[in-house]
């Protein structure tokens, strides 16, 4: 395990503080891709994935599961609440 020198523990506290906020004003690229209507990376990471666990006779369901929402995202036209993503995701 990578650790930080117990002389930056000061900084590494001021940056674990600004971490630990939430921020409002940010959003992921991937949300910034569904709002502009753009692809996003969705079938290559949840595809891998799925691809990686069939590779060793596992199945991943809710990363398919999150692949299809994105994916329907477009038709949805507005977010789910955690309610109706935990719910569409089924757990």
């Amino acid at each position: 395990m990578w650790t930080l020198p117990a002389s930056s523990m000061g900084s590494q506290f001021a940056v674990q503080q600004r971490f630990d906020r939430p921020r409002v004003d940010t959003s992921t690229s991937m949300a910034d891709d569904l709002s502009a209507g753009r692809p996003t990376e969705i079938a290559w990471l949840c595809g891998e994935v799925e691809r990686l666990a069939q590779s060793v006779g596992l199945q991943a369901p809710l990363n398919a599961r999150m692949q299809a929402l994105v994916e329907a995202w477009p038709q949805r036209g507005a977010p789910y609440s955690p309610r109706q993503l935990a719910e569409a995701l089924g757990v």
